[in-house]
């Protein structure tokens, strides 16, 4: 409603994004968009959880949210799976990677964190 202050509040990343106030709206508010918006311009700003900020960085390394090592690697294979899963790693090593380029330049750009970019102004 116009109050900007929210984009500060670390509530926003609370959200575990489980669509379940989604479903449950009775006014079909779409509460997880809403968050959703929210942490964007939240993030445009400086403003994201360390946690988030991890999450981009192993997409950014590992081409997942969670790193995928040696020992997930071969209880997949264990389990007739592939070592990999069909995540942006797997196309990257493939040599697949065009794509992945462009996606890189503006996804994995994030801001500094708000507290950096103070440290910068004053230096």
């Amino acid at each position: 409603m116009g109050d900007l202050s929210v984009l500060e509040d670390p509530d926003i990343w609370l959200c575990t994004t489980c669509y379940q106030c989604y479903e449950r709206c009775p006014r079909d508010v779409r509460p997880t968009d809403v968050i959703m918006e929210l942490r964007n311009y939240a993030t445009k700003l400086g403003n994201i959880s360390p946690n988030h900020r991890a999450v981009v960085g192993y997409l950014k390394n590992f081409g997942h949210a969670v790193p995928i090592n040696d020992e997930v690697k071969k209880r997949r294979v264990e389990l007739g799976l592939e070592e990999l899963p069909p995540t942006a790693f797997k196309f990257k090593q493939e040599g697949d990677d065009k794509d992945l380029k462009n996606i890189e330049e503006h996804m994995f750009d994030l801001p500094p964190v708000k507290e950096e970019k103070k440290e910068e102004e004053e230096a």
